[in-house]
């Protein structure tokens, strides 16, 4: 150490300068390298910020500094994309929410917006689809539309679930039959064979005709009677299909010989039509009856008429000496007096299919 003042050399321990008397103030011994060292130091600590200089002067310029309307447009931006991702989840939140979509479709009926009822019911039973409020929803739907089609199959699907509870039953009569539409209400009907429940509905439900015969081979040509139970009307048709739009039937169906089918439907008075009475014929006529000759007796007086009965649609033929007659004999048209004496009339009948029967003979003795 040296003194400050005069230069002089020190021991550490020395307060005063032993030369000069000056209070002792501690400087370092002076190194060049030292302080080429202290420089360097200086200059990795302290880099050169000339550069940094320049470029806070091109921001306080203005030049590269985002300006404070674009600022709020991003910020403005950004919120707007966050309110837009937080509608998206509330409203995929809502389309899976059963009772959102429920009250949508109520109110949608109300309104009398049926199409957007409909999808808002479909949802809520795709939802919970075990839901028979809903399903009954998207029927009232369906009927308020005009789809009964669609309407009936979801009451079965209803009744699928309720094990056909006999209060479905009744909730989807009344929504037909409050529509008018007794064609789709005795359908439904159809679905049941619960005895109560078809007996409380009744009236709503077309009865199969009934007839006289059950058709099969026959040899003779049958007049078939059609009957059906209430204020019905029936239609029939033979060898054509739908007896809906057949002839209305008033008078026995006449039958002709060879293969044929009657297809017979009555319609109740609220428009339903039953299902069709089918029968199936095979006639092929045998010989015709044998005639009635009347009077029995053989013995009659002068002036006696006598009548010949025949089955319909065919004509009588006669002798009176005894041979047998054929077509090309005498017609019979209306009752007739005996020759006098003792005479044999014959009797044959013709069809009109040129058969003829067996001939009917009797014995006049004409007194």
């Amino acid at each position: 150490m040296v003194c400050s003042k005069c230069g002089a050399d020190l021991r550490g321990d020395q307060v005063f300068c032993p030369e000069c008397g000056a209070e002792m103030q501690l400087v370092a011994d002076y190194n060049p390298t030292e302080e080429e060292m202290m420089g360097l130091d200086m200059n990795i600590v302290a880099p050169d910020i000339s550069g940094l200089e320049d470029e806070e002067n091109i921001v306080s310029s203005g030049k590269g500094r985002i300006s404070k309307p674009v600022r709020i447009v991003l910020i403005v931006v950004v919120l707007l994309c966050v309110a837009g991702l937080i509608a998206l989840a509330v409203s995929q939140f809502l389309n899976n929410d059963y009772n959102h979509r429920f009250s949508k479709a109520q109110a949608a009926i109300d309104k009398g917006d049926y199409t957007a009822a409909i999808e808002n019911a479909r949802s809520a039973v795709a939802i919970d689809e075990k839901s028979t409020d809903a399903k009954w929803l998207l029927t009232r739907a369906y009927i308020a539309f005009g789809d009964h089609d669609a309407a009936l199959d979801t009451i079965k699907n209803i009744l699928a679930l309720t094990s056909n509870n006999a209060a479905d039953y009744d909730t989807g009569m009344s929504l037909f039959i409050d529509a008018k539409d007794y064609k789709a209400a005795a359908a439904l009907l159809d679905t049941t064979t619960d005895v109560n429940i078809r007996q409380k509905y009744n009236m709503y439900l077309a009865t199969v005709p009934e007839a006289d015969t059950e058709g099969g081979s026959l040899n003779h040509e049958p007049s078939v009677t059609l009957t059906a139970e209430g204020i019905s009307k029936i239609y029939y048709t033979i060898d054509k299909e739908g007896a809906s739009t057949g002839i209305l039937y008033t008078e026995p169906v006449k039958i002709t010989a060879g293969k044929h089918i009657l297809r017979a439907v009555s319609v109740n008075q609220y428009g339903v039509f039953s299902e069709e009475k089918i029968i199936e014929f095979d006639i092929t006529p045998g010989i015709p009856d044998m005639p009635e000759i009347l009077p029995s007796g053989v013995n009659i007086t002068k002036g006696t008429e006598i009548t010949i009965n025949a089955p319909e649609d065919c004509k009588i033929y006669y002798t009176w000496d005894g041979s047998e007659p054929t077509s090309r004999s005498y017609e019979y048209t209306a009752p007739m007096e005996a020759p006098e004496g003792n005479n044999i009339l014959s009797v044959i009948v013709v069809d009109k299919y040129g058969q003829s029967s067996n001939v009917a003979k009797k014995n006049y003795i004409v007194n």
